[in-house]
This record gives structure tokens, sequence and C-alpha cells, in this order.
């Protein structure tokens, strides 16, 4: 009961009190996206997180409603395959990583749809390049699988994708299936050798490497996210290039824009596609997903590593 007003026992302060307005609740912030994870920059209006190793994006705060997302899934490029003493052609090339996106600079059969994050724990995991040790006429080394939400967090949809198809070595193996395909080797008979196979939506196959004793015993590139993998050919250069990658333009300048996944150089000599694709007797570039160079008789030089892969996520600020 309130305190008696003076000269009007019928009356009380807690009524007036009550209506001062001093009790009045200030309304709650509206709620705004917030996530981490990665390499996280701001650019203009939009933020990116850039991911070269494993980890999670953890998104704290899940907005006012789910937030769209663009995203890129790399996986690790493959190595080429090996050339062989004491006699030997040259081995194809490896094959880029597969590759996934939803952004609207990926040409529209390879899009993916829209997708949007709430609040939660998204696992992202890298996919790493295959290794080059050596061998003689060694097959080269499938790349690791890179994927984003593989779990399927808040119901939302997994994207993986498949690491690059090893190179075949000099009259040994065959060319690997992968996110793209490995190139075709030197074979051990008059027939051409076949490239690996790549996986529908993510790549591209291997071109197709020299039989037995056919001049110029090259090995064919692998294959690139945008572009199957070139068959070996006549002359100096008788490796086949490998297939060129895919071109994301980000939306706003960064230097996360540019090629990802081009495929590796076939042996002797041959030029990596666009998307950190190795040349001849160079290793490709590091979280490009892009395939390793085949070796070139007498293993100089050697089969060199494919690239490791990267997850890049993208959104604007409001």
């Amino acid at each position: 009961m309130g305190v008696r007003s003076l000269g009007n026992e019928s009356s009380s302060f807690g009524y007036k009190f009550g209506t001062t307005g001093l009790e009045a609740v200030t309304p709650a912030p509206t709620p705004q996206f917030q996530a981490s994870g990665g390499t996280k920059t701001t650019v203009g209006s939009w933020v990116f997180h850039q991911f070269t190793s494993s980890g999670s994006l953890v998104v704290s705060d899940g907005g006012p409603s789910p937030k769209s997302i663009y995203y890129l899934v790399v996986a690790g490029g493959a190595s080429g395959g090996n050339s062989g003493v004491p006699s030997g052609g040259g081995g194809g090339g490896g094959g880029a990583g597969g590759l996934r996106s939803n952004h609207p600079s990926i040409p529209a059969p390879l899009r993916g749809s829209s997708y949007s994050l709430t609040k939660g724990t998204y696992p992202v995991v890298i996919g790493g390049g295959g290794s080059a040790p050596g061998g003689n006429n060694a097959v080269g080394t499938n790349g690791g699988n890179s994927s984003f939400n593989a779990p399927g967090v808040n119901s939302g949809a997994p994207i993986s994708c498949t690491g690059g198809g090893g190179g075949m070595g000099n009259r040994n193996g065959t060319a690997q299936p992968g996110g793209s395909g490995g190139g075709g080797g030197y074979g051990p008979g008059p027939s051409p050798t076949s490239g690996g196979s790549g996986t529908s939506g993510e790549g591209n196959d291997g071109g197709i490497g020299s039989g037995y004793n056919v001049a110029p015993y090259g090995g064919g590139g692998g294959g690139g996210a945008g572009a199957a993998g070139s068959n070996f050919n006549a002359g100096p250069n008788s490796g086949g290039p490998g297939g060129n990658g895919l071109q994301i333009t980000w939306d706003e300048t960064t230097p996360l824009s540019g090629y990802y996944a081009g495929g590796g150089a076939g042996a002797y000599v041959g030029t990596g596609g666009q998307g950190g694709g190795a040349n001849t007797g160079s290793n490709a570039t590091a979280n490009t997903g892009g395939g390793g160079a085949g070796g070139t008789h007498p293993n100089n030089p050697a089969h060199t590593a494919g690239g490791s892969g990267i997850v890049i996520v993208s959104y604007p600020t409001s």
C-alpha cells in the first residue's frame, strides 16, 4: 500500500509515483549480424573471411534474419606424375582441386544456389596440396578435400569439394580422378594414355599423354575448374598445358579476386593453367588449389607439388 498523502487519507503517493514514467524500459537495440573466424577483413561495404587452414566460422549473433552470403570453396590440387631413369618420357600434370561457389561472377551452369547463415559454428576444412616425393616414375599424389559446414549446421547444406587427381607417371599407373583429373603420362604401350576424370560441377578431365615411342613423349596437362587439360603436342613444348581455372571477382576491390583451381603442366615442358597451376619445374601456388607439374626425364626437373585449398565467405556489412 502506498504512503498516505497529507490531508487525504484515501489517496496515496503510490498512485502518483506509478504514473511518472520513471519505470519505463529503454527498447533493446536491434540485433546485428556478428561473425569471426579465419582472416577477417572489411573492404568498403563487404566483409571477407579467408581460411587458409582448417577452423570454424563462428556466428555469435545471427541478426534479425538469416544472413545471405557468398562462398568459395576450393580443394587441394594434386602433384604431377614423375618421369624416370634410365629412360622415360614426361609425367602428366596434376589435376586442380574441385571448386564450388555461388558468387554471381561464376558462370551460371556451375554457380551454386543462395546460402544463408544463422547463429552457430560452421566448420571449415582446407585440403592440402598433393606432395611430390620424387619417386622414380611415381604417380602424382591426390590433393585433399575441402569443405564448408560439412556436418550441415543449422540445416545448412554442406559445401564439399574433391581434391585434384594425381598425374600419371612415366610408363606407370594411370592418371587419377579427382575434382579435376590428372593428365596422362608417357605410356607403356603405343596407344595414348587417358587423363583422369573430373567431378561434375567441380572441375574437368586431364589431357591425354603420348604412347610409348610416340614422339615427343609428352604428358597431358591436368584438368582445371574452367577447362580440361590439353593433350601432349609436337614441338619443343611437348607437354600439354594445364586447364584454366575459374575467375571470381568479388564485390569490392580485393586481392582475393582472381583465378583459382588451374591444372598443372604436363611434361616435358608445359605451362600451368590460370589459377595457380604449376609450370614445369615449379610448385603450384599455395591456397589456389592449382595442380603440380609433371616430371621431365631424367627427373630433371622432377614432378612438383599441388597447391593447398582455400575457403572464402563474404557478406555485406548491412
